[in-house]
């Protein structure tokens, strides 16, 4: 089974400043060229693989080009470049599926080169404003290289427990500058283990999120080094205790053993935490 496809895309924009007690307009125009094509091959009726191959392209948003001052939501200093160009990205991945029974498996590999990556750079040292000291970030572009492995299984173990891992493994390269990107998800694993009761139409599911710390790190090119890895432990229930009637009770918690973590990912990590234990709890009734 072969699969191919082409897109011509243009994009044109103005945009209006205020700038030395004047409006100044800036007219920008993009175009670029969209391609994928994908080859499925079953190998048998349990097992079937993927290959895809693709380029594609993205224009700088309007953050990224006209961004200039304090940005309240993530308390920090950003700095667009109206001189950013598109995002071109060649890549390529396989995909391995195999179903049979009680067991499902996805593997997948991946690549991607990306010319003009456009982003965030520290920009160091923060700056002192008369709100106080704020990291400094402007946006930026360079040559990329990500390539990494996604992992899901699933295996029914009996009618009543589903054991699950879930792996995500990313690596990043900046070409250009010969060295590591920042702000590039860390090595992450998800076990869980999901008990069904059908005659009481209900599930109860513990999941165990490991986050790796991020050691693909070049040293002062942030405001902070990588926070240390963690595990995390969530448990989801859900019930229908009402056979005739269309109404489910659900319960969550997030962090059960309220673990003190930060997120790399997250920018807040350079002042605080990430929230501990989160308790949830609703009904839901369809009418």
């Amino acid at each position: 089974e072969l699969e191919l496809g082409y897109r011509f895309g243009e994009i044109a924009m103005q945009v209006y400043k205020w700038e030395q007690n004047s409006i100044k307009q800036y007219n920008f125009k993009y175009h670029g060229v969209s391609w994928q094509a994908g080859w499925l091959y079953k190998i048998n009726t349990d097992w079937q693989t993927v290959l895809q191959v693709g380029k594609a392209w993205r224009n700088p948003n309007i953050s990224e080009l006209f961004s200039g001052g304090l940005h309240h939501g993530a308390a920090a200093i950003e700095y667009g470049d109206i001189n950013l160009k598109p995002e071109e990205s060649l890549s390529g991945n396989w995909i391995l599926k195999h179903q049979h029974n009680k067991t499902l498996l996805e593997l997948e590999l991946f690549v991607k080169h990306i010319n003009n990556y456009i982003y965030l750079n520290p920009k160091l040292p923060a700056e002192l404003t008369i709100r106080g000291a704020f990291p400094a970030f402007e946006y930026a572009h360079t040559n990329a290289l990500f390539k990494g492995i996604d992992l899901y299984l699933s295996r029914l173990i009996t009618n009543s427990i589903t054991f699950s891992e879930k792996m995500s493994l990313l690596q990043a390269n900046d070409l250009k500058n010969k060295n590591y990107l920042n702000n590039i998800a860390p090595y992450r694993f998800e076990h869980g283990l999901t008990l069904s009761a059908n005659k009481l139409h209900s599930k109860i599911s513990v999941f165990f999120i490991q986050v790796l710390k991020q050691n693909r790190y070049t040293a002062g090119t942030d405001y902070a080094p990588p926070p240390k890895g963690y595990t995390l432990t969530n448990i989801a229930l859900n019930a229908q205790p009402f056979k005739d009637k269309p109404v489910t009770i659900y319960f969550s918690m997030d962090n059960v053993l309220n673990v003190k973590y930060r997120n790399y990912l997250n920018r807040f990590r350079y002042f605080t935490d990430e929230s501990g234990r989160l308790t949830t709890i609703g009904i839901n009734l369809n009418f």
